[in-house]
């Protein structure tokens, strides 16, 4: 089973710097990173890619909309048949995350996935999906 941790916030609130120190206590696990960037360039997944963890980078629009998210569904299943123990998304800071839950409950896309989401920075909460 695949835990998911979903990082959400604003723009410059400090997701990649959180992710950063977040990733260390699964180091000895395996971890894949899904990056979202609002923009054409993306910059969170370069800085990412320099720590040698698996990355999927999905730019030009929030994952959480229309327009990307086919992509988001499609890379999130690639990545559930490497059978990481950790998936790691940061959103776009621009994001507006509240239908994740409606995302990730199609069970028959996601099977096995155990879902963990860590919005603004609050505490976690565990959802079994």
């Amino acid at each position: 089973m695949s835990r998911l941790y979903l990082i959400t916030g604003f723009l410059g609130a400090g997701k990649t710097t959180f992710l950063k120190q977040f990733m260390k206590q699964f180091s000895s696990e395996r971890m894949h990173i899904i990056v979202n960037e609002f923009g054409k360039e993306g910059i969170d997944g370069e800085l990412l890619s320099e720590l040698g963890i698996a990355l999927d980078e999905i730019n030009n629009g929030s994952i959480f909309c229309s327009c990307r998210l086919d992509k988001f569904e499609n890379v999130l299943q690639q990545v559930l048949q490497e059978k990481p123990d950790v998936i790691i998304v940061e959103a776009s800071g621009l994001s507006d995350p509240t239908n994740v839950k409606k995302i990730l409950n199609q069970r028959e896309k996601f099977p096995g996935l155990e879902c963990w989401m860590h919005g603004n920075f609050r505490k976690c909460m565990k959802r079994q999906l």
